[in-house]
């Protein structure tokens, strides 16, 4: 066991002294603000369109196969978000 440890130390120490552990640092940061704002926006979606009753036709019309999904992704997303292509 403490070889196992004195590897691990020896990893760190070398990840510190290359900026790595840093840099995998801010990545997982970055990471989790993503995880965070993809959660609230599927949620603001996910509401959006339980209120909406145009977005909430737009979705039975996928399910229904009288429209394409991307089509409907378009339009949801100009509508709540004012987002375009």
């Amino acid at each position: 066991m403490p070889e196992l440890w004195e590897q691990v130390e020896a990893h760190r120490a070398f990840l510190e002294s290359d900026g790595l552990l840093e840099e995998q640092r801010r990545k997982n940061l970055a990471g989790e603000v993503f995880a965070v704002a993809s959660a609230r926006a599927k949620a603001h979606l996910e509401h959006a369109v339980a209120d909406d009753p145009e977005l909430r036709r737009l979705l039975d019309e996928v399910q229904s196969r009288k429209l394409d999904p991307l089509t409907a992704v378009r339009e949801i997303m100009e509508k709540v978000f004012k987002v375009g292509d």
